[in-house]
């Protein structure tokens, strides 16, 4: 797959709170940004997200995927409320 098709793929909102907590589930992202690699773009990749991230609606953050082949791809994360929503998309790769 291309990267610019990659890029264009959607990536679904999802609730990634830790219960009871005031920051993001940084874990659950990572999963969540991994198994939608391997599902849409058929890449397995180890992914990387910055700690302690305030749950904070409209707040923004970046993670990084290094896939098996070298490739290392930037997922800029969106929270959509402050409940742990997500949104996340591909903004670069290198």
């Amino acid at each position: 797959m291309s990267l610019r098709l990659l890029a264009a793929l959607p990536i679904a909102a999802v609730v990634v709170a830790c219960s009871g907590s005031s920051v993001l589930d940084k874990n659950r992202v990572q999963q969540l940004i991994g198994q939608w690699l391997e599902d849409n773009v058929q890449a397995t990749a180890n992914v990387t997200c910055p700690n302690n991230e305030p749950l904070k609606q409209d707040d923004t953050f970046t993670c990084t995927a290094v896939t098996q082949d070298g490739l290392t791809l930037k997922i800029q994360v969106t929270q959509t409320d402050n409940q742990g929503g997500v949104d996340f998309e591909l903004t670069g790769a290198s």
